[in-house]
């Protein structure tokens, strides 16, 4: 099944997006909720034993993740797409 990848800097609307994308009933995981996360080093990444697990996983429909975190690129190829939100500056 499909897997999308939301991401963007902070205060795009990821949240926002993935909020709505689940009240239309997608499967959706907020990486900044839950354990997800490691800080190393000072920076933020995915704990990627439980990112592989997330995407290895059966599935009914499509998966949207949201995060933005050093290494995600890692994962880039296991997405079937990937939406990068952005902002025009103020």
């Amino acid at each position: 099944m499909t897997a999308v990848l939301v991401t963007g800097m902070s205060g795009v609307g990821k949240s926002t997006a993935l909020a709505e994308l689940a009240r239309r009933g997608f499967e959706t995981v907020d990486t900044d909720d839950g354990d997800w996360i490691e800080v190393v080093d000072g920076e933020r990444l995915w704990v990627e034993p439980r990112i592989v697990a997330l995407l290895a996983g059966r599935r009914d429909g499509a998966l949207f993740v949201q995060g933005t975190v050093a290494n995600q690129g890692r994962f880039s190829g296991q997405f079937d797409a990937i939406v990068l939100l952005s902002a025009p500056p103020r």
